[in-house]
């Protein structure tokens, strides 16, 4: 299209619609890798379809909790080397908490398993929960520790891992995720590496297990 002279084109809207129609690409949205030790099975897909396995993690809205801002979910992925795991909760909110818990606490949690002793417990892992409910409906008080920890040299609570959906504009409507709730973990380049139930245990275990070298055992307070 570049090396195109004026003569040969249609008209000047020709190379706008061009570049209209391929942004993915030079965007980056357009890659999709292939299932590997980086990039999980495809088999659960459908708790989150709009967030494909093995392409770009794509944005949407959501208000931030702690002080109700309407933010950009992906804007809030720094390039720092973490996983980043979306725990995108159920109804109740139950099942959520119960993972929360278990990555936490679990020596089979790759959170447990691979967060060196005497860092942070988000220095690995960075993950967030997205509540389907709006702000008013959630209680701070009430969200696992995973989410809202401390860090820092003060250890100071981070407010900033916590979200909820915003009615008007429905992250779980947009990103077609399932009203049980899905856990989209996605890779330090951004790409999504897997879309697994909020009851899944053992397959994230055996997905981390290729891909991370065990640091010695975690011991966070």
């Amino acid at each position: 299209m570049m090396s195109r002279s004026p003569e040969e084109m249609s008209g000047p809207h020709e190379i706008v619609d061009f570049f209209t129609s391929t942004a993915n690409f030079p965007g980056g949205f357009d890659t999709k890798y292939p299932t590997s030790s980086l990039i999980g099975s495809s088999a659960r897909q459908e708790l989150a379809q709009n967030f494909p396995l093995g392409m770009r993690f794509k944005s949407a809205e959501v208000s931030r909790v702690c002080d109700t801002t309407t933010v950009q979910l992906g804007h809030h992925f720094r390039a720092d080397g973490r996983w980043r795991l979306y725990a995108f909760a159920d109804e109740s909110g139950q099942a959520v908490t119960e993972l929360a818990d278990w990555l936490e606490n679990s020596a089979d949690s790759p959170v447990k398993q691979f967060t060196p002793a005497g860092t942070d417990i988000d220095s690995v892992f960075d993950a967030k929960v997205i509540y389907q409910q709006g702000y008013h409906d959630v209680d701070l008080g009430s969200v696992p520790r995973l989410f809202m920890p401390k860090v820092g040299h003060r250890q100071v609570i981070d407010w900033e891992k916590v979200y909820a959906a915003i009615p008007h504009n429905d992250i779980f409507e947009a990103r077609k995720i399932d009203r049980a709730g899905a856990l989209v973990i996605v890779r330090p380049d951004m790409y999504v590496a897997h879309v697994l139930p909020l009851t899944a245990r053992a397959e994230i275990t055996e997905f981390f297990a290729q891909n991370m070298v065990r640091a010695k055992v975690a011991n966070f307070s």
